[in-house]
């Protein structure tokens, strides 16, 4: 590719006037680097390059929160649109593919995505939150949460859901003991690994994994958060240590062809 990928006007403008494009970072040809240091999550819609037809393209965000390209962004001229969203979380990377008429999301070389998020008990907080965004038309593979070491407040549970339903794969978890002791593991994959602690999403007879409305069992169209919550009660010890890993993957959508 013959220059640098930069972020296109209109979605410059977005920003209130801030750069998009990390200059302090090295960028080389093929790729764009974003530093989203704003307050907060933010979309925009284009990228200019004098693409080609096969051109594949790496987006590094190096800031603090989340970016996403929008599907068909109306301000930008037709070749540096998206043709699907692409999300590109805080810290993370993404690429696209520029199919001859628009950009898309490339997601061939990437496979599964999976995040780990340490929960680290204090003498002084009561609550801990762990968040995994789940970007739109994800496919949620599985959801582990284990401990290395109990937690030693007065009480100590866990729940695992997403943002409609925080407690909708796991609810009132005792990391003190019985629930999850060091060794074990709770997984969403198989019945067998639920450890009777199942919330809602999760209905053995019935083979549901995952929430019906807006998005459903493990395919999450419109997008979400998996949220990890422990409550604690009278922190005073700083033992406990859990982990949950959300593991998750961005498939590229075939349209079935009607027929007779």
């Amino acid at each position: 590719m013959g220059a640098f990928a930069t972020p296109s006007s209109a979605s410059a403008s977005a920003w209130s006037g801030k750069s998009l494009v990390d200059s302090t970072y090295n960028q080389r040809n093929g790729q764009v680097v974003i530093n989203n240091s704003l307050a907060a999550d933010h979309t925009f819609d284009g990228l200019e390059n004098n693409q080609s037809l096969g051109d594949i393209i790496t987006i590094l965000n190096r800031g603090s929160k989340n970016v996403t390209f929008n599907a068909e962004g109306s301000a930008d001229i037709a070749k540096n649109r998206f043709a699907s969203s692409i999300f590109v979380p805080a810290g993370g990377v993404a690429q696209a593919y520029y199919n001859g008429t628009r950009w898309e999301p490339y997601t061939a070389n990437q496979g599964s995505i999976t995040k780990l998020v340490a929960f680290t008990e204090n003498a002084t907080n009561t609550v801990h939150t762990g968040t995994v965004p789940i970007p739109a038309g994800a496919w949620l593979e599985k959801i582990q949460v284990l401990s290395s070491a109990l937690w030693g407040a007065a009480s100590a549970v866990l729940k695992v859901g997403d943002a409609a339903d925080d407690d909708g794969y796991f609810i009132g978890v005792n990391l003190k003991a019985t629930d999850l002791l060091v060794g074990e593991v709770l997984d969403t994959d198989q019945s067998e690994s639920w450890g009777g602690k199942n919330g809602a999403y999760l209905v053995a007879a019935s083979g549901q994994r995952g929430p019906v409305a807006t998005n459903f069992a493990r395919y999450y169209p419109a997008g979400s958060s998996i949220t990890g919550i422990i409550t604690v009660g009278t922190p005073a010890v700083t033992t406990g240590r859990t982990f949950m890993l959300v593991t998750y993957s961005v498939p590229t959508p075939i349209a079935a062809v009607p027929s007779a």
